[in-house]
């Protein structure tokens, strides 16, 4: 590889979750802002588009402070109703298009833990595969949008995520913390809600 295409590869590894190395990258190359890195010929990815599929609205949200593009993937994750609404509407088919490494834009919309913003997806024409969705929402440990999923279609409860686990294993067992509130987690979640 060369020096510019690993600094793009760094760049936009670390926009998946290391803010503080990001940070210092964006110091020394602010350049790279919008610059993808090709983990494929078909398969771009900017550090906007990692943080996002990855829910990770801290960096996000610092990356559209320093420039960055907001797209309908981006606008859903973050919960921005209003700006998914005018998005749709300015490219109705934006909403079959799917994002970094084939990731939907439902997906993206489940990881904010909106219904609102899912149900604005449905009623525009998404067919994503509510099932897959669940690992979005139990990952985040967003009991309401399990729940709504779950109300919505999303019957396989075994379907498997990138690494081979099924939104039972996503979370893992006991409880987590999250902010001020202790979650159940992905298994705990599902079994809860379902009942």
């Amino acid at each position: 590889m060369s020096e510019t295409v690993d600094l793009r590869h760094e760049w936009v590894l670390n926009a998946h979750f290391n803010f503080d190395r990001l940070q210092a990258i964006f110091a020394e190359h602010p350049d790279l802002l919008d610059q993808a890195y090709y983990w494929s010929p078909t398969d771009p990815e900017t550090a906007i588009q990692a943080a996002a599929h990855m829910g990770n609205r801290t960096i996000v949200e610092w990356l559209l402070a320093q420039g960055a593009p907001l797209s309908l993937p981006t606008a859903a994750m973050l919960g921005r109703r209003d700006d998914v609404a005018r998005l749709l509407q300015a490219a109705p088919a934006a909403v079959h298009q799917p994002g970094v490494h084939q990731i939907g834009v439902f997906y993206h919309a489940v990881l904010s833990g909106d219904p609102i913003i899912a149900e604005m997806l449905i009623v525009a024409g998404s067919s994503e595969d509510r099932s897959f969705a669940l690992h979005a929402a139990v990952s985040k440990g967003h009991e309401e949008m399990v729940k709504w999923l779950l109300e919505h279609g999303a019957n396989d409860r075994n379907i498997p995520n990138y690494q081979g686990k099924t939104p039972l294993e996503v979370g893992g067992r006991g409880e987590r913390t999250r902010g001020n509130r202790r979650t159940p987690s992905g298994l705990n979640l599902i079994h809860q809600i379902a009942r």
